[in-house]
């Protein structure tokens, strides 16, 4: 991005949630990072499967 464009990003009203997803995306490229095991997500799973979501 230029100055200008970053300039005006920043004003957004969703700059600052553009950027906390933008940082999680960089950091999910990280084959080194730690991760839960699938124990962690299954609760949230077994829900979901039953509303179906």
């Amino acid at each position: 991005m230029s100055p200008d464009e970053t300039a005006e990003y920043e004003v957004s009203p969703h700059a600052a949630d553009g950027i906390a997803v933008r940082r999680w995306d960089d950091e999910a490229k990280d084959p080194e990072a730690p991760a839960p095991d699938f124990a962690h997500f299954q609760p949230l799973l077994m829900c979901l499967s039953r509303t179906g979501r």
